[in-house]
């Protein structure tokens, strides 16, 4: 049975669940095995992370193998994927080492990296008097051997190739750096090829390059405790076991000495190179990373981090929000002075004691962090708290902000950390971070989906099951759009992927995300909830089920996981005989078109497919064109009214109209075109389609028809224009109470349906909602009045004024305002009506009366289970029976009394009947004396609540015929 869809969802979370799904069932295999007999397709990879670590270059390169691959498959293929062979770097073994070079050997316990230079040349040799192997750059051989005769060359590469090798750490204080990405090898144009031996040592936090390089290739984060093991006085900190409480520069020779007793000095000299020394004390100056004065924002990370603000995509309010330091340093401990401000008119003016009694040390003159600047503005724009208090507060936070995604670190933290740290709570209700978010949509168009099947279940006792073999055609017009369009997108995906233009492919399928959830299902959310009659709403539920099941089809090798999710729950409603192949258990088994398709699977008629096993979406073929559907006529003139739909909706925000749907209550429509084509062909073409105006041939494509609206009569002003190269559009903008109050009623709605998401809840939940206007009386109250049914026919849930009665079992409860008056909502849990007692079995059934070679046997077979679900027809019941009385591979015959069932009987019309079931070719035996049921049975019915518990001791035998409630009690995690 399809199961229930949550309004929000985890995408990673969920594709955890199907890899642990696919690793279960073993679907990779599966597929390999499924395919064995089909065509093959050759695929080569290339040498797997021949050249390092892993990085984002080899998860494009991967990603896209991924999708080639999988399209082959569910075209028809068979594809042996075999992991890159060949490294075409160097071997790492032991004996190889690469000699790096440093004039800083008090920095070397500190080594995190070593850096080479991509683009030049870098040898491996062997030293003739050790036999030892080294790595160097090939131009710095001449500093390690005095002649080619004390090296024998084993390989010449560039040094591109040793980017990501790993090396041994000559000093094991810092060893578990190598678990975040240390002790690797990395590339910068820096290295230079005029010293040293063409391989630098990388200590990030005593050198500028150092530090950048390291952070580049994440070794280091930003805010991460420093390896700096070198405390203010320029001695070794404790974590230098070996030379702790030693000051630096003493401490290189008994670095240099300990390095040659371990065997990891190849060479040492004396190297005359530039150093700084301070200018004031001529003592030689280390660089070393410090602490940054800024904001301290960790004391408020769990309120920066809450739940107060609304954030799309979600994942902008995650991570981290930290930060560092304090001003009490720069203030009374070091200046003597109290500082309360940071702005530069009032620090400019102190002083710090020179420490080597240099004189006063004042500020530089660069200027603090401008982020936090422009995240004062809600402040600084009001020159709050100085004056306008009450005009910040009325307007404070603001309900809406939004920019680019590379503002999460920049405006929005410094918004957010000031506001928190000023006020408690963030400066903003929502932010919204440009971006692509294609599979939320998606995903809550299947919801809608699935939403709406359960409702048509539970509301009209009617079991939803797709077979594309005998949907019938709808004759609704934007159902046959989107399915012209669906087939269009099929046929061009298959001839664009046949090409491995994907980069053509992903924007169409993006776009028809769009026209699926923005267009489709917004246009037809009335039918597909029944509000037009219940065959108008299968026509459209078949519409959208087969829409979404030929998404999931085509976007499995793009998007694997969200495609098996819905498939699983889908699939569960489909006719395993339309399927030609074995096993669709997985969205991947099947030809074009997880996570999705395992849902969405639960809603297919099985009978529809020709595969027989749908256990995964992975197991599908891709879906065949059906050019019957395309109607490129049907295409554009729906392409047109979206044109139409778009220029209203630009008039709308010009004229900021307060509604956020654009809903006209009357459409005019008049052609002017025949009057234009009528102007136009007074100037006759010549035999080659073109006409001359002025001197200059002009040909179709030079041709373009602007349509104006001449707004200087005064007849006019009502109307507001606005066109395109296709048509012109006048909206008549006049103020209108009787819409102004519908647009009232419809933000009631909204708010109504919000508390319902916030409440959990899913159209099919029995609810009343209880509302209060404050003042009673106001314009508020009298809209919704007025408007209750209006309201109703939305909501499907009664709309009563206060009070709520007590004892009522209260789901969710709001306070808000609207139009200048309080207005509360409670919803409560409504009370199904009481159902009749059972009489009976509660699903339908069948006694059968089996003779076969003389061996009588009797028993019942239930047509379906729970209620309208699984219905059988006489195909599956002969497989039933067979199954359970042990037939095996004899043909079987039905009677009713003395009359044969033929295959296409209505088997639901015999519930609660006796049939007599032979052999084929042997009549049957005489007709039952009853039809009273033939075996022991038990009813079970889902409830919230148990009258009265069975007691430990019953007897199984005792509940012969009886009706159990069954209470869902909660998990673990839901308790």
């Amino acid at each position: 049975m399809v199961e229930r869809v949550p309004e929000s969802i985890s995408f990673p979370a969920e594709e955890e669940k199907i890899l642990q799904f696919w690793k279960e069932k073993d679907c990779f295999r599966e597929c390999i095995k499924q395919s064995k007999n089909r065509p093959r397709y050759t695929f080569y990879d290339g040498p797997p992370f021949a050249t390092g670590l892993p990085h984002y270059g080899h998860i494009l390169a991967g990603t896209i193998k991924d999708i080639v691959t999988r399209f082959a498959h569910q075209s028809g293929f068979h594809v042996e994927r075999r992991f890159g062979w060949d490294c075409h770097g160097l071997p790492v073994d032991e004996s190889v080492s690469l000699i790096a070079w440093t004039t800083t050997p008090w920095t070397l316990p500190s080594n995190l990296a070593l850096c080479v230079n991509a683009e030049f040349q870098y040898v491996k040799v062997k030293d003739n008097a050790t036999e030892k192997t080294y790595i160097m750059m090939e131009s710095r051989l001449g500093a390690l051997f005095k002649s080619e005769t004390e090296y024998t060359l084993l390989d010449k590469f560039p040094g591109k190739a040793l980017k990501g090798k790993k090396y041994k750490p000559l000093f094991p204080y810092f060893a578990k750096c190598g678990e975040s990405g240390a002790f690797q090898v990395v590339t910068d144009n820096y290295v230079r090829e005029e010293e040293g031996t063409g391989v630098v040592h990388q200590a990030p936090y005593f050198g500028a390059d150092d530090f950048r390089v390291c952070m580049e290739y994440n070794i280091i984060q930003r805010d991460q405790v420093p390896i700096c093991p070198v405390d203010a006085s320029g001695c070794f900190t404790a974590e230098v076991l070996d030379f702790a409480g030693q000051y630096v520069k003493d401490a290189d020779k008994n670095i240099i000495k300990l390095l040659k007793e371990t065997g990891r000095m190849v060479n040492a000299s004396s190297f005359k190179h530039s150093y700084p020394f301070c200018w004031r004390s001529d003592t030689p100056l280390m660089l070393q990373g410090s602490a940054q004065l800024v904001c301290q924002s960790g004391a408020h990370g769990g309120q920066i981090a809450g739940e107060q603000w609304e954030k799309v995509p979600e994942f902008v309010g995650e991570k981290r929000w930290c930060g560092v330091g304090s001003v009490a340093r720069i203030g009374r401990r070091l200046s003597g002075v109290k500082v309360t401000d940071l702005h530069r008119e009032s620090i400019d003016g102190l002083t710090i004691p020179s420490r080597c009694g240099k004189g006063a040390l004042r500020r530089i003159t660069e200027v603090f962090d401008c982020w936090f600047e422009s995240g004062s503005m809600p402040y600084a724009q009001a020159h709050y708290p100085f004056e306008n208090r009450k005009e910040f507060e009325d307007t404070f936070p603001a309900d809406f902000i939004a920019e680019g995604i590379d503002q999460t670190r920049g405006w929005f933290y410094t918004l957010l950390v000031l506001s928190t740290a000023l006020f408690g709570k963030p400066p903003f209700k929502n932010v919204i971070v440009n971006g692509l978010d294609v599979f939320l949509p998606w995903y809550n168009a299947y919801r809608f989906l699935v939403q709406n099947v359960q409702r048509l279940h539970q509301e009209e006792d009617m079991a939803f099951l797709y077979n594309e073999n005998t949907a019938k055609q709808s004759d609704n017009i934007m159902d046959k759009w989107i399915q012209s369009f669906t087939q269009s997108l099929i046929q061009f995906f298959k001839a664009e992927m046949e090409m491995y233009r994907l980069y053509t492919v992903v924007p169409r399928l993006v776009k028809f995300v769009d026209m699926l959830t923005n267009w489709y299902v917004r246009t037809n959310r009335r039918r597909l909830k029944g509000e037009s009659g219940t065959e108008d709403c299968l026509w459209a539920l078949e519409t959208l089920f087969s829409v979404l099941l030929s998404m999931c089809r085509l976007m499995a090798p793009f998007t694997p996981f969200i495609t098996e999710m819905m498939y699983q729950n889908l699939r569960h409603l489909i006719d395993p005989a339309s399927f030609e192949e074995k096993d669709t258990g997985s969205i991947h088994y099947l030809m074009m078109p997880q996570m999705m398709y395992q849902n969405l699977r639960h809603l297919i008629d099985p009978a529809s497919f020709e595969e027989k096993d749908t256990g995964s979406i992975h197991y599908l073929m891709m879906p065949q064109v059906r050019e019957s559907l395309i109607d490129k006529r049907i295409e554009s003139a729906v392409c047109q009214m979206q044109s139409v739909i778009e220029l209203g909706r630009v008039i709308r925000d010009r004229k900021t109209l307060p509604v956020k749907e654009l809903n006209v209550r009357q459409l005019d429509h008049v052609d002017g075109q025949g009057q234009v084509r009528a102007s136009v062909c007074e100037r006759e073409p010549d035999r080659h389609g073109s006409i001359t105006v002025d001197g200059h041939e002009l040909h179709e494509e030079d041709l373009r028809l602007m349509y104006t609206f001449d707004q200087s009569s005064g007849s006019a002003a009502q109307y507001e224009a606005h066109s395109d190269s296709q048509v012109l559009v006048l909206l008549d903008v006049s103020p209108d109470q009787s819409m102004v109050d519908e647009g009232v009623a419809r933000e009631v709605i909204n708010r109504i349906q919000k508390l319902r998401k916030k409440g959990h809840l899913v159209p099919s939940d029995e609810i009343m909602v209880y509302y209060r206007c404050q003042p009673a009386g106001d314009y508020l109250e009298s809209v919704i009045q007025a408007h209750t049914e209006f309201i109703l026919a939305t909501t499907k849930a009664p709309l009563v004024p206060y009070p709520v009665p007590k004892g009522a079992n209260v789901i969710v409860e709001e306070k808000t305002q609207l139009k200048g008056s309080d207005l509360e909502f409670t919803i409560v849990k409504r009370s199904s009506a009481p159902r009749a007692p059972l009489n009976g079995p509660v699903c339908a059934y069948v006694n059968l009366k089996v003779k076969i070679n003389d061996k009588e046997q009797e028993g019942v077979v239930l047509l379906e289970n729970p209620r309208g679900d699984g219905k059988m027809d006489m195909d599956h019941l002969r497989r039933v029976s067979s199954s359970v009385f042990g037939t095996n591979n004899t043909q079987l015959s039905f009677f009713i009394g003395k009359t044969e069932l033929t295959n296409d009987a209505d088997v639901h019309s015999l519930s609660g009947k006796t049939l007599s079931v032979t052999s084929s070719g042997s009549a049957p035996g005489p007709a039952p004396a009853t039809d009273a049921i033939l075996c022991p049975y038990v009813n079970l019915q889902l409830c919230n609540g148990c009258p009265a518990e069975l007691p430990a001791d019953a007897t199984v035998k005792s509940l012969d015929t009886k009706t159990l409630f069954v209470s869902v009690l909660p998990t673990t995690a839901e308790a």
